[in-house]
């Protein structure tokens, strides 16, 4: 083995590689995430404001509504889908969800079409 590299010693904790493993790994995907949940619900606020002039029957009754249908929605499926990735494994859980997320953009992109074509 080679003399340079220092041997790890049992029970001896590393605590600064831990640190930077730790934010490398956990807080700035952490960090990602919770800007991409806040742009996401900007949008959602800038989609009711933008809606609001194109589509008089939207009154706020009406799109606090919808968000709270959206926000049901996230708790009854987010969860869970959360619960089953700390027990699985986390990659294939996301990929798996990814591809679902696409076939239900691409459905809402299909109606999308329908409707304007009629």
């Amino acid at each position: 083995m080679n003399s340079s590299t220092p041997e790890p010693q049992s029970g001896a904790i590393d605590f600064k590689d831990f640190t930077k493993r730790r934010m490398l790994h956990v807080v700035l995907p952490l960090f990602i995430v919770s800007i991409i949940a806040f742009l996401d619900r900007v949008n959602i606020a800038y989609a009711g404001l933008t809606m609001k002039e194109n589509l008089p029957w939207l009154t706020p009754e009406v799109f606090g509504m919808g968000a709270g249908i959206f926000f049901i929605g996230y708790v009854l499926f987010e969860v869970p889908a959360s619960l089953i990735a700390a027990r699985c494994n986390a990659m294939h859980w996301v990929r798996m969800y990814s591809y679902d997320d696409d076939d239900y953009r691409v459905g809402v992109l299909y109606l999308s079409i329908l409707t304007r074509s009629m």
